[in-house]
C-alpha cells in the first residue's frame, strides 16, 4: 500500500509546540493511474498503438 502523511505542530499562544496534527492517507488508487500511463507509454514505444488504458481499474476521480 501507498500512504502520503502530513505532519504540522499545533502552536499555544506563547509559541510554544503543544501538539502536532497528522494526517494519513492512501494514493493507491493515484500509483494505480500512474502504472496504467507507464504500461501504454511501453506499448506505444514498442509500435503496439492498438493496446488501450483498462478503465474498469478506475472510478474516475482523477
Amino acid at each position: 500500500m501507498f500512504f502520503r502523511a502530513t505532519v504540522a505542530p499545533i502552536f499555544d499562544g506563547h509559541g510554544e509546540v503543544i501538539t502536532v496534527a497528522e494526517t494519513l492517507y492512501s494514493f493507491e488508487a493515484e500509483m494505480a493511474t500512474s502504472d496504467e500511463i507507464f504500461r501504454l507509454a511501453k506499448a506505444r514505444e514498442a509500435r503496439r498503438l492498438n493496446e488501450r488504458a483498462d478503465l474498469n481499474r478506475f472510478d474516475g476521480r482523477y
